[in-house]
């Protein structure tokens, strides 16, 4: 990296609401962090000192300055609960927009399938830089949490997950195509037809555990041969759904190269 692209780096990390960055690489290593130097938060049930610093002021032969001891006591806040680490590489945003308030605080209560932050991993990895061609990725939000969709809870908004998948779309100008993330093979033919209507403009999707998933439970009650017909028939049926969803959502590559 030369020294063009770290100032970039700097420039992106200052306008951002990141507090911290670390980007580590075969060259070396390049960390960023707006933090003060203090201790911010404690695991609960961990016992921690008091924090005494006894700084003296130098004092030169001309000054007639004398040493002042100085104590500080550092605030530590303890805050219960669990810590929820990234699943992924990028630049976190911890708001939907500068200005607003961010998503979650620290030492909130969450819910499954609540936003907790906005990572740019599409635009990070977009950079010409990194000689990607094709990126392949989850959609932005899990559509069994989205009203109309959801069979309990609903986290989402019709709009809030439309605009959700219109970001994504935003991030990048390279070809993208989604994993189905395990889904149910009718959820994830249902997700690409509302990505689809949102405005993304995915070119495909990587066929994984929507499309086979099911014949693990007659592998194992029955054998390689009751897997197999599984696999001949509702295995089929799923993928041959599967196309005829993607001849109607899907976008050619080609289109942006």
């Amino acid at each position: 990296m030369n020294i063009n692209e770290v100032k970039d780096l700097m420039t992106q990390f200052d306008g951002s609401s990141l507090r911290e960055f670390s980007w580590r690489t075969a060259e070396g290593e390049l960390s960023f962090s707006k933090n003060e130097n203090k201790i911010l938060a404690a695991p609960t049930g961990t016992a921690l000192p008091e924090t005494k610093v006894s700084a003296p002021m130098p004092v030169s032969e001309s000054s007639t300055e004398l040493a002042v001891e100085t104590e500080l006591v550092e605030e530590v806040a303890t805050v219960e609960g669990e810590a929820v680490t990234s699943p992924l590489v990028g630049v976190a945003y911890l708001q939907p927009a500068p200005g607003k308030p961010e998503f979650v605080s620290v030492g909130d209560s969450v819910k499954k399938g609540q936003t907790l932050l906005i990572i740019e991993a599409m635009k990070v990895f977009s950079d010409p830089r990194f000689n990607i061609d094709v990126l392949k990725v989850e959609v932005p939000v899990n559509v069994k949490y989205v009203e109309g969709f959801a069979d309990g809870e609903v986290v989402y908004s019709k709009a809030e997950a439309a605009d959700f998948f219109k970001a994504q779309e935003e991030a990048t100008n390279l070809p993208y195509i989604y994993l189905s993330a395990g889904v149910s093979a009718k959820l994830f033919q249902e997700t690409l037809q509302f990505a689809h209507d949102s405005g993304a403009k995915f070119n495909g999707v990587l066929c994984g555990r929507a499309t086979w998933a099911g014949s693990v439970e007659p592998y194992i009650k029955d054998g390689e041969a009751s897997a197999r017909e599984w696999l001949r028939t509702t295995g089929f049926e799923n993928i041959d759904e599967l196309n005829k969803v993607l001849v109607k959502t899907a976008s050619p590559w080609t289109d942006k190269v």
